[in-house]
């Protein structure tokens, strides 16, 4: 379990928040790749997920990921084998907000590049 001292540190300090991020969600994107959505087969794809970069502002913190996009992309929003249960972005947020939730509360929004 995280120790509150944890929680705060990274809670204020954005390097230390995107490391543990980092650390935590790969799991968290693997738990959620059950069937309508993406299913976990090799790991590839959960491994891939990386937080780039935390901004934090008075009311909201924003977080930005990136992840392999080959062969990923195509069932991205545009990607040929798009469906909505399938789309990566969406399982990637989920995912962070699940993570992220228990460090930093509720406030915060996600951009994919």
């Amino acid at each position: 379990a995280m120790g509150k001292e944890v929680e705060r540190k990274a809670g204020q300090n954005p390097l230390a928040l995107r490391n543990l991020l980092n650390e935590l969600l790969p799991m968290q994107v693997a738990k959620n790749m059950v069937a309508p959505a993406l299913v976990y087969r090799t790991g590839r794809f959960a491994n891939s997920v990386q937080v780039d970069d935390i901004n934090m502002g008075n009311r909201m913190t924003n977080i930005s990921y990136t992840y392999r996009r080959d062969p990923y992309e195509t069932f991205a929003l545009g990607g040929a084998k798009y469906t909505p249960y399938r789309d990566p972005d969406k399982l990637i947020r989920k995912s962070l907000r699940e993570v992220a939730i228990g460090i930093v509360g509720g406030k915060f929004g996600m951009t994919g590049v």
